[in-house]
């Protein structure tokens, strides 16, 4: 009988060891977990004092506190997952950030933009030198040829833009970049205000041109159209629009 009495201190012992422990590792994880291991022991004084069968006491007490071991475990690694995936994204974002923000860089230089100072707007009017040599004359004959636009139809408008955009036979600074010239050579104040107007002439007559290939159902796997789709996005003009009254 002494015996067994000893095998089941020895037994009682051993899980109470285990429960404390449990509730030691909670501490990691819990604020309250030193609250949760005194209310244990008051509820083996409790059991003790109300004659419980201490066996079956401490072997839920033992299922309860490794549950609770699991339950807040899981969250942990939840936590640390959704951190992981957080970080991921952040840096995907920011990759795609610096990759938008260096997509010009492609683009041909225009001479009349001092490239040190304003390289975006020095690749942005280069970009539209090359669409102008590349895509613009052959565009304008097709439309006409094929959508009959001729006489003050929209395209019209939209060559006067591209003359104001484009070095001409004289090789001088397009009309455009007037304004912007002049700031910068008599170092004005407004010069930021002026590389935005010249930012916003290109933006308007590209999305002005694709609003009008789109009204024409014009093929978008076209070169020229992937071309405007592309300075729009390399560049982020697609809010640059001009006001329709």
């Amino acid at each position: 009988m002494a015996l067994f009495k000893r095998k089941d201190e020895r037994w009682i012992s051993e899980q109470m060891r285990i429960i404390y422990q449990e509730y030691e590792e909670l501490k990691a994880m819990l604020p309250n977990a030193q609250e949760l291991s005194d209310g244990f022991h008051d509820r083996y004084k409790l059991a003790e004092r109300k004659g419980l069968d201490i066996q079956v006491f401490l072997t839920n007490e033992l299922a309860h506190v490794q549950d609770l071991h699991k339950h807040y475990q899981k969250q942990q690694e939840e936590a640390r997952e959704a951190l992981v995936r957080k970080e991921r994204a952040h840096a995907t974002l920011n990759q795609e950030i610096a990759r938008m923000a260096l997509a010009y860089q492609h683009y041909p230089k225009c001479s009349f933009v001092p490239y040190q100072e304003f390289p975006e707007l020095s690749h942005l009017y280069g970009a539209i030198q090359q669409f102008e040599a590349q895509h613009w004359h052959s565009l304008c004959m097709q439309l006409r040829k094929d959508h009959a636009l001729t006489g003050n139809s929209g395209l019209t408008p939209l060559e006067q833009e591209m003359r104001m955009l484009v070095s001409q036979r004289d090789q001088s600074e397009p009309h455009a970049l007037l304004a912007f010239t002049q700031s910068y050579r008599h170092q004005l104040s407004d010069i930021e205000r002026a590389v935005l107007e010249a930012t916003k002439e290109v933006g308007f007559f590209l999305n002005g041109l694709k609003s009008l290939l789109d009204a024409l159902h014009y093929d978008k796997e076209l070169p020229a159209y992937q071309a405007i789709d592309t300075m729009i996005r390399d560049f982020r003009l697609s809010s640059i629009k001009r006001q329709v009254i």
